[in-house]
């Protein structure tokens, strides 16, 4: 009997368009036995579920998990090794004990690493004694103690220090040579406390961005390991990635036209697209704030310190729906800005083609990336946008 061949990334967005349903009740097990059923009948090279995939899985997820070896200790790994080899009997009995005690430990342990971060950056480091810090985790094996992982992390960030600080002092010394009039020298100290508070904001950040991923998140990141063994193309997509997938493969969006980014908890805008409902409208600037949002004529909603993806969700919406910026001008003053939404293409994204003249006539296609109709709003296909651009250049007489 002939096997039918799906490719992999249909597996992908087959489990993400039908993971909504799944994650709204907390239905993990049926997640997971619509994910195996997908990949054992559906996946051009099934595995068997055994000891050896258990054993693989666990490997590749604990290497998500702390890649760098800079949360969990060796006990920690020792309490998840337990489960070394009967995640297949999990997955077959829809059971996640394995899932839940990692979740639960890599939780506690970022918590923990996040004051002594604090604490280590709190004071003067001592750069005068000789240590060796291996920056490839790959390179490096699970602490016994926390005292040892401790220890890591104060070399750690010591690195990161010493490296502003090295750039701190060449900058200094670049500009005493230009003889620059506006430089203003600093001491050595003055540039150590300097260098220590932008590694301090860093890793403030970098925690912050940590404290942000959802039980979801790392539930996803455990499926995709089982998918992970299967090939490096087969994926699952939560709900919102899912999103984000169709809307990159599309080369399209609903929303306003600008681009957006985030400093300090605040949401600037970084640039208008052009010919965008936000460009038609003229009113938003590169450079504005965004405080708050409104959709239409109901409340504004404050989104000053809201995480970035859920403030430009706020955002977005459906074409000739109105939403209400609540923006800060660069001089201060604040101006509430309504906006028309409609469907953006990112015309960068497209195929594009062009005649070289040298000796013969060569027709150049220059595609940045393959894109598809996902959305199903009419978004162009790389497929069909090629076969035009083909038909542009023979018309135009190429030789080739």
């Amino acid at each position: 009997m002939q096997k039918k061949i799906v490719s992999p990334l249909f597996i992908a967005l087959f489990i993400g368009l039908c993971s909504f349903t799944v994650y709204q009740f907390g239905k993990n097990q049926i997640l997971i036995d619509m994910l195996m059923s997908s990949l054992n009948q559906a996946h051009y090279s099934p595995l068997k579920i055994d000891d050896d995939f258990s054993e693989k899985a666990f490997t590749l997820y604990l290497k998500r998990l702390d890649n760098n070896k800079k949360f969990l200790i060796q006990a920690d790994v020792d309490a998840l090794a337990k489960y070394r080899k009967s995640i297949d009997d999990e997955i077959t009995n829809g059971t996640f004990e394995f899932y839940d005690l990692s979740n639960t430990l890599i939780t506690k342990r970022i918590k923990e690493k996040e004051n002594w971060s604090k604490e280590i950056l709190e004071k003067p480091l001592d750069f005068k004694t000789d240590e060796d810090y291996e920056i490839d985790g790959d390179k490096v094996k699970f602490v016994s103690t926390e005292a040892e992982l401790k220890a890591e992390w104060k070399k750690m960030l010591k690195y990161q220090v010493l490296s502003r600080l090295d750039d701190l002092l060449t900058n200094q010394e670049k500009a005493k040579e230009k003889k620059d009039s506006v430089f203003v020298e600093k001491s050595y100290d003055s540039l150590e406390v300097d260098a220590r508070r932008k590694t301090l904001k860093a890793n403030t950040d970098w925690f912050k961005r940590l404290s942000k991923i959802t039980s979801k998140d790392r539930f996803s990141t455990y499926v995709n390991t089982i998918t992970g063994l299967y090939d490096p193309h087969t994926e699952y997509f939560a709900p919102k990635e899912k999103k984000k997938f169709d809307q990159s493969m599309s080369g399209q969006f609903e929303g306003i036209g600008a681009r957006l980014q985030s400093k300090d908890g605040i949401l600037k805008v970084s640039e208008i697209i052009v010919g965008s409902p936000s460009f038609k409208q003229g009113e938003l600037k590169a450079g504005d704030e965004i405080h708050k949002v409104a959709q239409g004529k109901n409340e504004a909603v404050d989104i000053t310190n809201m995480d970035m993806d859920d403030a430009i969700e706020l955002i977005k919406g459906k074409k000739g729906s109105e939403v209400r910026l609540t923006v800060k001008k660069p001089d201060g003053s604040f101006k509430v800005i309504p906006i028309i939404r409609d469907v953006i293409e990112m015309e960068e994204t497209y195929a594009k083609s062009a005649v070289i003249n040298n000796k013969k006539k060569i027709g150049y296609i220059y595609l940045p990336m393959f894109y598809a109709d996902f959305t199903r709003n009419g978004a162009h296909r790389c497929s069909a946008d090629m076969r035009k651009e083909i038909e542009k250049l023979k018309a135009q007489g190429v030789e080739g």
